[in-house]
């Protein structure tokens, strides 16, 4: 009776197919982006197909050099092309309420799930605004998410802080209290070429 070879061996013996190089250009995403959706991270399973041995990033050339087997190769522009779309434009109109005088108003464009710092006050302990609009599937309505910041806009007061979540449909205005004032929220779709 013949005794099965062990799997390494068996791979040794079938023909290897060569892995190939191709040079995928990204038009809407940084590549560095794309490949952070792709490859996942503590709470998303990575989609990287298997055949895929290596991937360089090039975030200022907008390009991705892969190696791998033509399936993998296929199955990875497949994946790019649902990431790399062109963004839903949005105008944000933000007011900013305090003792019944409009501290702050504007009018901002921004696109769906891009962060949007707004700065209330101009002395060092001014205070600021990251928001951050999510747009419904079916683009009917969208979620704000809103964080507070102090001092350095780069700096978050309270890191660990739940961000305050306020949904409503586009066009409507949204009335969020805040600790020191009122804030109104707008967001509507802004045309886009071709379109």
């Amino acid at each position: 009776m013949p005794f099965p070879l062990p799997p390494a061996l068996v791979q040794q013996a079938l023909p290897q197919e060569k892995p190939r190089l191709v040079k995928i250009e990204l038009h809407f995403v940084a590549p560095s982006a794309a490949m952070k959706r792709i490859d996942g991270n503590g709470k998303q399973k990575s989609l990287r197909p298997d055949g895929l041995r290596n991937v360089i990033i090039s975030d200022v050339d907008k390009v991705l050099i892969l190696q791998g087997t033509e399936e993998a190769v296929a199955e990875f522009k497949a994946l790019l092309r649902l990431i790399d779309v062109k963004p839903v434009v949005l105008e944000l109109k933000v007011q900013f309420v305090q003792e019944g005088e409009n501290t702050i108003y504007l009018r901002l464009r921004t696109a769906d799930a891009q962060k949007t710092r707004v700065t209330l006050g101009e002395d060092a302990l001014a205070r600021g605004l990251l928001i951050i609009p999510h747009l419904s599937d079916d683009n009917k309505s969208v979620t704000f998410e809103i964080l507070r910041e102090v001092g350095e806009p780069s700096k978050l007061a309270d890191p660990k802080k739940v961000p305050l979540m306020k949904a409503g449909a586009l066009g409507q205005e949204l009335r969020i209290p805040l600790d020191d004032g009122l804030l109104f929220l707008t967001a509507t779709l802004l045309k886009t070429e071709g379109k």
